[in-house]
C-alpha cells in the first residue's frame, strides 16, 4: 500500500528496502491514529518535495510490536534516517516539515532540500 508517495512497509519489505538502499531513506513510525493525521501529511509533503533525493516510507502499524522491538522504538511518532541501509539518526515526537528537512540534512548526505 502507498500513502501519498510513502510506501507502507511490512517487516519483509522494510528489510528488502534497507538491503537495496543506496541513498537517503526517511522512515516514519506512526500509530494507526497518526496515519490519518497531520503527521502523515507532513511526511507525504516531505516525500514529494524531496522525491529525487530521499526515499520515504512508513512502517505498517499492524506490525508495530515487531518494529518497536527490532528498532528499539520508544513511541510514535518516530522518524528514522538511513543512509545506504544504516541508521544515521532519529527524531522522536511530532515533526513539522522543517524537522524532517533537518533530519535529512547533515553528515549522512548533506541533502539540500
Amino acid at each position: 500500500m502507498t500513502l501519498n508517495r510513502c510506501k507502507m512497509l511490512t517487516p519483509d519489505q522494510y528489510h528488502s528496502l534497507l538491503d537495496k538502499s543506496m541513498g537517503l531513506l526517511v522512515v516514519g513510525y506512526l500509530s494507526d491514529d497518526l496515519i490519518a493525521s497531520r503527521q502523515m501529511q507532513i511526511l507525504a509533503d516531505f516525500a514529494q518535495s524531496a522525491a529525487k533525493r530521499v526515499t520515504c516510507a512508513v512502517l505498517n502499524p499492524a506490525y508495530g510490536s515487531y518494529f518497536e522491538k527490532k528498532l528499539k522504538l520508544d513511541g510514535s511518532p518516530t522518524f528514522l534516517l538511513f543512509f545506504s541501509g544504516v541508521e544515521q539518526r532519529r527524531f522522536l515526537g511530532s515533526a513539522d516539515f522543517e524537522d524532517l528537512r533537518e533530519l535529512a540534512s547533515g553528515p549522512a548526505g548533506d541533502v539540500a532540500l
